[in-house]
């Protein structure tokens, strides 16, 4: 990249850094919403800067902000009325207030207006419509960056105002498990058919987070664990796949699964590094993805046969979209497009391995991610 747009892009990381920071930091409910959304920010800039094409990916802004500023504006009226009402906005005061100080229909209106800020910025079906569109369009670090981090965002407000959303998931809960599934199969069924290989990993991200408010809907502590150890999970293995892709296009100039036929044969390291992610995708044992989905099944107390027979039918549907974009470049017949590229470099095998330690060693000792919280929970 040139001087100019190279410092452009790390002073965006830099920006985005410090967003994250005061957001974590943060114990007043209105700066939290200020540095919630501010967070969209940088990646607005990614893409408007850093995008590959024009027109697309202004369509991508325009329903990245529709999506995420307009489902959020009643949790922002919430907090106006609260601060109206009783001048305290600090987290601790909002537990009590909605644990002790208002009517039943109040609460429940002040959680669904909580829950629909976060589950926007997860997200589940059909809010998730700015997801696919954005990560098409983000240059690679900026699909690592959505990825790992900022999707997180609606899962830490979820667990970070529990106290607000769970009483909301027990009340609504048949809806919320029938939401879950069907926001799970969707993604799964849309992930399969797609040719586009960072849309694809978009709508595996989308059935993962329904995974994980799977674990929510338990509404126990080993739930909650199993869904916090499969926000790690996905961080790692989804930012894995996008760098992936991402090596593709650089030498390519495509993510279409047909244009790099037999790229397998070409290029072990890559096919290493992508069987390896994507049996990591679909909980493949030996990896975290494997325990956090264990973990989250078996928070389950009495789990009914329809229960197992939706399970088995989403690791199903995993497998499919999955090995889907497998399959074209393990065949042995290589086009003559790309037999004159060469394999990852060394800097892209130096990110990976770092992703794929983390992803083996938690996977296999998920002890040292889950002692910490049973220590001091």
């Amino acid at each position: 990249m040139k001087n100019h747009y190279l410092l452009s892009y790390f002073s965006l990381l830099l920006l985005l850094l410090v967003i994250l920071v005061l957001l974590f930091s943060t114990l007043n409910l209105l700066w939290f919403y200020i540095f919630f959304e501010l967070s969209l920010a940088p990646l607005v800039a990614f893409i408007g800067i850093f995008g590959s094409r024009a027109g697309a990916k202004i369509q991508a802004i325009y329903k990245l902000y529709f999506f995420t500023l307009v489902f959020s504006f009643p949790f922002l009226l919430t907090i106006l009325r609260i601060y109206k009402l009783y001048f305290f906005l600090d987290f601790d005061f909002i537990f009590y207030l909605l644990k002790y100080g208002i009517s039943t229909s109040e609460y429940l209106f002040y959680s669904f207006s909580f829950f629909l800020a976060f589950i926007v910025k997860l997200p589940l079906c059909p809010f998730h419509l700015w997801l696919p569109e954005a990560h098409v369009e983000a240059p690679t670090g900026g699909s690592v960056l959505l990825a790992g981090i900022l999707l997180k965002l609606g899962a830490y407000g979820l667990l970070r105002f529990n106290f607000a959303v769970f009483n909301l998931l027990e009340t609504f809960e048949l809806f919320f498990y029938a939401w879950a599934f069907f926001s799970f199969l969707y993604a799964a069924l849309i992930s399969f058919v797609q040719e586009d290989q960072k849309r694809s990993i978009a709508y595996s991200s989308v059935a993962h987070m329904s995974f994980f408010l799977l674990g929510l809907l338990a509404l126990n502590e080993q739930g909650t664990f199993g869904a916090l150890f499969l926000l790690f999970s996905h961080a790692f293995i989804s930012s894995a796949l996008f760098l992936l892709a991402g090596s593709v296009y650089d030498r390519f100039k495509s993510r279409i699964h047909s244009y790099w036929e037999g790229g397998f044969v070409l290029m072990p390291l890559f096919s290493f590094f992508s069987l390896f992610f994507s049996l990591a995708n679909i909980g493949f044992p030996g990896c975290t993805s494997f325990i956090a989905e264990l973990v989250i099944v078996n928070a389950y107390p009495q789990i009914g046969p329809e229960f197992t027979v939706a399970i088995a039918f989403s690791a199903f549907l995993s497998l499919l979209y999955t090995f889907h974009g497998i399959y074209v470049p393990s065949t042995e017949t290589v086009t003559e497009s790309i037999v004159h590229y060469t394999d990852l470099d060394n800097l892209e095998v130096f990110s990976l391995f770092f992703l794929f330690f983390l992803t083996l060693l938690l996977g296999l000792f998920p002890g040292f991610f889950l002692q910490p919280f049973l220590v001091f929970k």
